[in-house]
């Protein structure tokens, strides 16, 4: 769960990956799926900077790494997550 909620968090506020990627690293990360998203999103903010989400989303290759950060962002956005 709480994976879930750090990339959706991250997905949304960008800007929150500099604090967090000094605490938070990609072997924390213990579901296959959710650590490939992570690893393409750190590898982003590396590389290009802060991601416009859509962007973010439409340079996922995987169908399934798409669903999951449409998913995970909804979820955040919803009063009741968890």
């Amino acid at each position: 769960m709480a994976e879930r909620w750090i990339l959706g968090v991250l997905l949304l506020e960008p800007h929150r990956w500099h604090d967090l990627q000094q605490i938070v690293h990609l072997e924390d990360f213990r579901d296959p799926t959710h650590r490939r998203l992570a690893e393409t999103y750190w590898n982003h903010q590396r590389d290009e900077g802060e991601p416009v989400f859509n962007e973010f989303i439409d340079s996922l290759k995987e169908a399934e790494l798409k669903s999951l950060a449409i998913e995970l962002a909804d979820a955040v956005e919803e009063p009741n997550f968890g």
